[in-house]
């Protein structure tokens, strides 16, 4: 279980603080004994949780059972995941009050509390990989204004200033780098930051779109989630059919009880379903598809093509930054979007020419951050991840003076899955440059 990881993040630093040692100021500052306090509180849960995590693994499978089987159905194997689901939102709760004990603390007293500066180390790892760049950057700042001079906390801060678009600072960071001498040992010409020179030069494009959106009434949605609410703006000038289908999913009440069914560091929050694997032999997993991943028809892609030659991107076309929301495709082929949608926590070039940006996050962030992690494709079924989080539902909070219908293309030959949706004229389904979905279920659905 991927939350499993984050514990196993969580353990290292009440090893590493029992290391260093805690609560031996004598003349400790009221922050410090804040610290203790809530210290003390969490170290107990900490360990509780660790305990779970072994009794749930000791769980044996039945003689013959067969290893996907859902192992979670044995009634022992769901008190413990439940158990250990609640305590572990407790702990957090106390962990996050933990963070801004110890980042109080440390600025009052530096010298004395170096045990916290490791705690402080550690909470920027949990900040890296959870995705909490924002977060991550103000603790490298708290270090980096305290001299400590670590090639880890550089690192961190080069590509936490990467992903929250702060270009201005990133390459200060990289010459720090560079001067301590360990640029090849990070390895950053083979990350994003080979492509910062495009990512800066897009970004003053970005920048023009989001100061005359300003100035505009655009489309909005809020997402109401098991970990609280994330609103999206949607760029209905520049994808407006993909903009009217996803309003028109929203009112009909379509995302109510949907998962974030994958939510992957460094990648992206899913939603709208994913397959299930059965094991073929030792070294192949086979797909299952559950259902076509889609709301009964298709609609066209809405982008221009970014030549990557030339680095010139169209004009009225949206990059893919923190935050974007893009549809996902079936089976990575184009004209292909449904229902399924994700959201990026960091800026990709590899949905470039593939999918179609539709909006970004304007609040919740910190939100899809906190979304459970699981990751499909890494388990061989899915009764072996944790449980998602979910949205519970879905409003239109803002919407122009119109009506909201996307132009669809059915994916049976009857009628539309909704009445009265206004289908793509007939000769476009008959061009060769439009995937068609029908043959291509005809001759690939299992």
């Amino acid at each position: 279980m991927k939350r499993y990881y984050i514990l196993a993040i969580l353990i290292i630093i009440v090893a590493g603080l029992g290391v260093y040692g805690w609560g031996q100021s004598k003349s400790a500052s009221k922050e410090r004994q804040e610290y203790d306090k809530l210290l003390e509180q969490w170290k107990p849960m900490v360990a509780e949780l660790s305990q779970l995590r072994y009794q749930y693994f000791d769980v044996k499978r039945k003689p013959g059972e067969d290893e996907i089987v859902v192992v979670e159905q044995t009634p022992k194997r769901q008190a413990l995941k439940k158990e250990f689901d609640e305590k572990f939102k407790k702990a957090n709760v106390t962990y996050q009050k933990l963070i801004d004990a110890a980042v109080l603390a440390y600025a009052k007293d530096q010298e004395n509390n170096r045990d916290i500066e490791q705690f402080l180390f550690y909470t920027l790892r949990y900040f890296m990989q959870r995705d909490m760049y924002e977060d991550a950057l103000k603790m490298c700042d708290i270090l980096l204004n305290s001299n400590v001079n670590n090639p880890y906390v550089i690192r961190c801060a080069a590509f936490a200033a990467l992903y929250t678009q702060k270009y201005d600072i990133v390459i200060p960071f990289l010459e720090k780098i560079q001067k301590l001498g360990i640029l090849d040992e990070f390895r950053l010409g083979e990350s994003d930051f080979k492509f910062l020179p495009v990512f800066e030069m897009l970004w003053e494009q970005e920048k023009n779109f989001r100061e005359r959106e300003e100035r505009i009434d655009l489309p909005s949605v809020v997402l109401y989630t098991t970990k609280g609410e994330i609103e999206i703006l949607l760029y209905e000038d520049q994808a407006p059919n993909t903009v009217a289908n996803f309003i028109w999913l929203v009112e009909k009440g379509f995302y109510k009880n949907i998962d974030f069914d994958a939510v992957i560091t460094e990648g992206i929050a899913h939603v709208g379903g994913t397959e299930q694997y059965k094991r073929v032999d030792n070294l192949t997993l086979q797909p299952i598809v559950r259902g076509n991943g889609t709301p009964g028809y298709v609609i066209p892609d809405e982008f221009k093509r970014f030549d990557f030659q030339t680095k010139k991107f169209p004009e009225d076309s949206r990059f893919f930054w923190r935050g974007t929301v893009a549809m996902d495709l079936l089976r990575d082929q184009p004209n292909t979007a449904g229902c399924k949608f994700f959201i990026l926590f960091k800026p990709n070039i590899n949905c470039v020419n593939k999918n179609t940006a539709f909006g970004r996050v304007i609040r919740g962030m910190d939100v899809v951050c906190r979304l459970q992690r699981r990751n499909p494709s890494s388990v061989i079924s899915l009764s072996q991840l944790p449980t998602p989080d979910k949205i519970l539902d879905a409003k239109v909070k803002n919407k122009r003076n119109h009506e909201y219908k996307p132009m669809i293309k059915p994916l049976e030959k009857t009628v539309p899955p909704y009445p009265n949706m206004p289908v793509l004229p007939e000769e476009e389904k008959k061009d060769p440059n439009v995937f068609d979905i029908m043959d291509y279920n005809r001759t690939h659905m299992p």
